[in-house]
């Protein structure tokens, strides 16, 4: 069922899906839409699960809110509102790269609505692991391309963004080129504004680097972490999540970068299945 959830300042687009144990899918960005989970979706549908995802506000098919709107906090809110409507006691959640960040802060503020906890590539959770990616990030396409773009002036009006520039940027993201390729090409056949896109990310980014403190996620809740052997994310990033959870899983693809459930979307959910029934 593809239908959408009326909220006071718009409205989001959401797709529940299958009959089993319920699991709330979060994609990446800020900035980005729920189509390129879309392998492991339907997967996780003929594993035999209730799959529910949704375009965060501001992206995709939900409503073009205020960029002031699209923050972490109302994102939360939105899970919320979904998980009433739905009439779920509690959710499981699998959460991609910026997608555990909001994974994290639902369940601070909604600890005994949350079930099991899935992250891939999760957003590091301490301010110097995360200068430490950006800067793994920079080196990786000073290597492919021997300079890195500057695309995110949106003061000058006739810069038009592209997918090539887009393409540039995530050149250290993916461990095969062919996948950054087929990523580009699941946007282009989807709902995704790239001009949105960059607006957003840059307004999440500077909010997420105001969030992250690595005492405020403490929980005592267990969580399977996933991530590729070629991630651009520093090893310390998940080492940190050991002080944040319980106990954690941690589990490393090999031959996969940053973008786990483009390049390894089979494996991950045959891992997730493993996790969700230990």
């Amino acid at each position: 069922m593809s239908d959408y959830l009326i909220r006071p300042d718009g409205d989001i687009h959401y797709i529940d899906k299958g009959k089993g144990d319920v699991l709330l899918l979060l994609h990446g960005g800020p900035g980005l839409v729920h189509d390129y989970l879309n392998m492991m979706y339907n997967e996780l549908l003929l594993l035999g699960y209730r799959v529910i995802t949704f375009d965060q506000r501001g992206n995709g098919l939900s409503s073009l809110f205020e960029v002031d709107e699209v923050t972490i906090t109302n994102i939360v809110e939105d899970i919320e509102a979904l998980r009433l409507h739905l009439g779920l006691e509690t959710i499981n959640i699998f959460a991609h790269a910026f997608g555990s960040i909001i994974a994290l802060e639902y369940e601070r503020e909604y600890p005994d609505r949350v079930g099991s906890m899935i992250l891939a590539s999760p957003s590091p959770v301490r301010d110097r692991d995360l200068r430490r990616a950006k800067l793994e990030v920079e080196n990786r396409i000073l290597e492919a391309y021997g300079d890195v773009p500057m695309v995110l002036d949106y003061d000058e009006e006739d810069h038009e963004l592209s997918f090539e520039d887009m393409k540039k940027l995530l050149v250290g993201h993916f461990y095969d080129p062919r996948d950054l390729t087929l990523f580009i090409e699941l946007l282009k056949e989807s709902p995704f504004d790239i001009e949105r896109y960059y607006e957003i990310n840059e307004i999440g980014v500077m909010a997420y680097k105001a969030l992250i403190n690595i005492k405020k996620y403490e929980t005592g809740k267990d969580a399977l972490i996933v991530h590729g052997d070629s991630d651009y994310l520093p090893n310390q990033s998940y080492d940190a999540l050991k002080d944040v959870f319980h106990h954690i899983k941690e589990i490393t693809i090999r031959d996969c970068g940053h973008m786990v459930p483009v390049e390894k979307s089979h494996e991950l959910c045959l891992l997730i299945d493993e996790y969700m029934h230990m």
